[in-house]
């Protein structure tokens, strides 16, 4: 498929801005886990999200995503759910492959778990390590720790395990996964951990499905075991990333025009919000409307001589 894209000097309009698909993720996972019927309102219509739902199906959860409104996961919970009887394909979504690595390990069996071409060049070594030191077998296809994998579970809680580095995404799974095990787990990041937006996310919607863990500054996580997850009703928050693209097209448009942004919550978790700040920064106009409660930003134009600005570009991760 092709998209052919004419020049133009302005925009103008209001952009319903889709769900967020970091929320989607978890609201999947979280679904699987909690037995029950799981409703995640507002998703996030992407290959990434349909992959993890298939994941899901295959690990004995029904997933329906007819309702583009709303998708529907009835889980028979953790105690119900079995190896697949086929392979754990999660497409290009490097959130649903350390989503479902962990989960995979969760279940007594095996499991194999790959994905695309840059999946399966997309490092997972400290979370492996991890998942060896809770007792599960993991091994890689090609012998370097990446997929495609074996998981042969169960983990097993009452371990302290230590993560190299600054990912988050290595530690989202286990700080989703450890409340149902035996034991207090422990999860220690041995460098400062960047990606915090996405822990507080995690962290947000495990209470959403009654499951939670200690936060100790971000240095370490302790994950009290024997909880038990609940199904629940959530709506995702409209996705700062998506938004950041026609916030960014209407600010450096020739003529000055006015788009409007709905269901943007400038409160969200997430570091594209600061998109905001550094658009204004640089003499553009962004509007948050009724300081925030009105879900929506209006963007306006700025003339093509705007000032150079400095931005803490760190302050937005990529996505988990």
């Amino acid at each position: 498929m092709y998209y052919l894209v004419h020049p133009t000097t302005s925009l103008e309009g209001v952009v319903k801005v889709p769900g967020s698909k970091s929320q989607t993720a978890r609201g999947l996972i979280l679904g699987t886990l909690a037995k029950g019927v799981t409703r995640v309102q507002h998703p996030m219509l992407n290959c990434d999200n349909y992959d993890i739902a298939e994941c899901c199906r295959l690990l004995g959860a029904d997933v329906d995503t007819s309702n583009d409104e709303e998708w529907v996961i009835t889980s028979p919970g953790l105690e119900g759910l079995h190896v697949p009887a086929n392979v754990l394909n999660v497409g290009n979504s490097g959130t649903g492959f350390y989503f479902i690595t962990t989960l995979a390990g969760m279940l007594k069996g095996k499991s194999v778990v790959t994905g695309d071409y840059q999946i399966c060049y997309r490092p997972i070594k400290p979370l492996l390590d991890a998942m060896r030191e809770m007792g599960a077998k993991c091994t890689s296809t090609r012998d370097n720790d990446l997929a495609p994998l074996m998981i042969e579970g169960p983990l097993e809680g009452g371990h302290t395990v230590h993560l190299g580095g600054k990912n988050v995404q290595w530690g989202i799974g286990l700080m989703v996964c450890c409340p149902a095990l035996d034991g207090d787990t422990t999860i220690i990041y041995d460098t400062t951990l960047g990606e915090r937006p996405y822990a507080n996310l995690t962290m947000d919607w495990m209470k959403a499905a009654g499951v939670h863990l200690i936060n100790n500054n971000y240095e370490s996580f302790v994950i009290p075991g024997n909880q038990q997850y609940h199904p629940f009703t959530k709506k995702t928050a409209a996705d700062w990333c998506s938004a950041s693209y026609p916030m960014v097209a209407a600010a450096i448009m020739k003529e000055k025009k006015t788009i409007r942004l709905d269901g943007l919550d400038i409160n969200d978790f997430m570091g594209e919000r600061h998109y905001v700040d550094w658009i204004n920064e640089m003499g553009g106009k962004v509007t948050v409307v009724d300081e925030g409660r009105a879900r929506c930003l209006r963007c306006l134009s700025w003339a093509r001589t705007a000032p150079p600005a400095k931005c803490g570009c760190t302050i937005s991760p990529p996505a988990a």
